[in-house]
């Protein structure tokens, strides 16, 4: 009897661990030990988006996410791990390139790198990416300036 009930216990936690996405689903999405089995909106309380990266041309990723229809939308690449305390992203000075509803280029939901800008504080067009790891995202935020949707961090490897 304690032989099948320890059974029983070893089985239910393999299957909700398989269900939950398991070493599969972690090893696909997480390329570097540094990561976590599972991740958090970039934002508190955000309804989650869906975001995708292709890498057209060498270091120029290009970003495409189901359009929103909202005014305020920004797509940023960090150097590092992007920080956020009480809903507000601490660390701009590590944001690489951004694009953003306010720039007038590119199309809400499928940007190109060319459509965004060198930095946060940036008019400047961006230049390509060295190889190595960078960090993305995307949120959107209602007319008051609070998130209100948003991705997981999620790794870029530019080869």
């Amino acid at each position: 009897m304690r032989l099948f009930f320890v059974f029983s216990m070893v089985l239910t936690i393999s299957i909700t661990y398989l269900a939950c996405g398991g070493a599969d689903s972690y090893n696909q999405n997480h390329s570097n030990s540094n990561s976590f089995a599972y991740q958090n909106n970039l934002f508190t309380n955000t309804s989650r988006m869906a975001a995708a990266v292709n890498m057209p041309a060498p270091g120029e990723p290009s970003f495409s996410w189901q359009a929103t229809g909202r005014k305020h939308v920004v797509c940023a690449i960090f150097s590092d791990r992007v920080q956020v305390r009480r809903n507000e992203i601490t660390n701009p000075d590590k944001i690489l390139w951004m694009w953003h509803s306010g720039l007038e280029t590119g199309r809400e939901g499928n940007i190109l790198f060319k459509h965004g800008v060198a930095g946060a504080e940036s008019t400047q067009r961006a230049i390509p990416l060295a190889k190595g790891t960078y960090f993305w995202g995307v949120w959107v935020f209602d007319d008051s300036g609070t998130p209100i949707m948003s991705t997981v961090e999620n790794v870029l490897e530019v080869q």
